[in-house]
This record gives C-alpha cells, structure tokens and sequence, in this order.
C-alpha cells in the first residue's frame, strides 16, 4: 500500500461515519515513504474528533497486525471568537502568580471550549515596551494609571492563540487535551515580531509619528477629514511610510492596505492597538497640533 491507499482507505472508513464532510483535505497529509506511516486528518469541526480518532485507531492497529505501523494526528481548525481578563493569576495550590489570567473561547465547527492563557509580567513588559509604554514603573498592572489596556493584552493573546492554533503535524497543540497556557517573555517577543507584514506595517506607523513626518501626515488626515480613531480609514496613508517615511515617487507592488487586509484578526487588532497608543501619545505631547487639526484628533 502506498499514500493513495492509505488514503483511500482512511477516507472511506470515514465517509461511512459520515465524517469526511468535516476533513479539510488540502491540510490533511498521508505519508508511507519513512520508517512509520503517519497520517494527519484535520476536522474542521471538533465535535467529530473523538469518532475520528477512534476509526483512525481502529486502522492502525489493523495495519499493526500486517506488520506496518501507523502514527496517526487527528486535529480540529480552531478560532479565536472572544478574549478577556479575569483576575491576578493563581496557582492550582492557591499561590498567587506573577501574571495575569485570561481566558479565551475557542470555536471548532459545532464545539466550542475555553481555554487559559496567563500572561506573564515580564511578557507584560515586552508589550509596554512594544506600545511605548517602556518607562512605565510598577511590577504589576494598572491601566487606571496608564499602563497598557485590557484590549492590549487580549490582542496580544489573541495572536498567541493564533500561532499555536497554526501549527500541526506532531506539534500541533489540542486545545480539547490541553487548556491552560503560558504566554511568557519569549514568547511574547515572538508573538510581536512573527509576521513580516505586522512589522512592515509598525515600522510605517512609527514613521509617520517620527518628529519630521508628524504634522505632514497628521495634517493629510485632517485635510481628508479622517480621524485617527478610525483606524481602518487611516491604513491606506500610511502607504506612503512603506520602504521609509514619505519617500514619494517610489512604487510598491503591494500598499498597506492589502498588508492589512493579509494580517490574522489577531494580528490587526496588535497593528490597531499600537497606532492608537502612538495617537494618543501625540495628543499628550503635543496639544499645538491637537489645535491645528482638531478633526484628526476627534474622539481619541
């Protein structure tokens, strides 16, 4: 038997569970070429994982008894519908954490689980320091006093989720068998500066509230009557930044707009929580330009 046997077999024993209805089949893999055969189903819906598992087991161990051995991944595509804050971290022994407990409801087809992710407060830092909020004093977390808000962090775990929810083959990470994470230092790190497209996008950001771009770019939103609280209406100017701040004349194959519109939800709601910090941060610092472009700065 080769790939398109162990395939065929595999697809038919699930047909007539009336499972492949929920296998999306350009993520699936059949592989008989190692030492192992290994098979990867993913489901589009969760609620058919278990019976998926027990048909894919029930195969391997037929194949066990022909002498072929068969390593199996049944996974589900899952998405994140909603995050948000709980409280100060504890143990399961009652101690308290440094970090923060947040909790997300995931969503897989008919099943849906919520799952814990605690944000460490050096993982906290790296974030203020992403929102330029580096300076901020303090080793816990106190939005009241201008710390980085709850929206920050749940789009910060947002991504997270994203990230481990991409992967599969062997390490893949089931949220069904496994529900409580850890968003740490280094992985917030990686969670900020994974997407090429997310950094092009910061880095244009910064650009345009650079000392020498500033009032230029605020001025073209006010001139066009866009308020930087509509962040989605700001986008398309800051393709302008790309490559470096306002070098005119040059051409780039793709805007920020299609930059934006590539990005996870996860992914935007970061870009959208940055260039709203760097907004407000100007309204603070600089009120001259808050009087000179009142419309660009309305509803911040």
């Amino acid at each position: 038997m080769n790939e398109v046997g162990l395939q065929k077999q595999i697809e038919v024993n699930l047909s007539l569970a009336g499972i492949m209805s929920v296998v999306d089949r350009d993520k699936s893999q059949f592989l008989t070429d190692l030492p192992d055969w290994f098979a990867e189903i993913v489901l589009t819906d969760a609620s058919r994982q278990a019976d998926a598992e027990q048909i894919l087991k029930e195969i391997s161990s037929d194949l066990h008894k022909s002498g072929t051995s068969l390593d199996v991944v049944v996974r589900s595509l899952w998405s994140v519908v909603k995050v948000w804050y709980v409280s100060p971290a504890w143990t399961k022994e009652g101690a308290l954490r440094t970090a923060l407990d947040f909790r997300a409801e995931l969503r897989s087809g008919q099943r849906t689980v919520e799952v814990r992710v605690d944000v460490t407060i050096s993982a906290l830092m790296i974030l203020r320091e992403h929102l330029g909020k580096g300076d901020f004093v303090g080793i816990g977390w106190s939005p009241q006093r201008g710390d980085v808000e709850e929206q920050d962090i749940s789009a910060a775990v947002t991504r997270y989720l994203e990230i481990q929810l991409k992967q599969g083959g062997t390490s893949y990470w089931d949220p069904l068998l496994d529900s409580h994470l850890d968003l740490n230092e280094s992985a917030m790190s990686y969670v900020l500066g994974h997407s090429t497209a997310l950094q092009e996008l910061r880095t244009a950001i910064s650009d345009a509230f650079s000392e020498t771009v500033r009032r230029g770019f605020i001025g073209g939103l006010s001139a066009s009557k866009v308020s930087m609280a509509d962040f989605e209406r700001v986008v398309p100017d800051l393709s302008n930044m790309l490559g470096g701040a306002y070098k005119r004349g040059q051409r780039f194959s793709v805007g920020a707009t299609e930059l934006f519109e590539a990005l996870t939800r996860g992914e935007q709601e970061l870009l959208r929580r940055y260039f709203l910090s760097q907004a407000r941060k100007t309204k603070i610092e600089h009120p001259e330009l808050v009087r000179e472009y009142p419309s660009a700065f309305a509803r911040l």
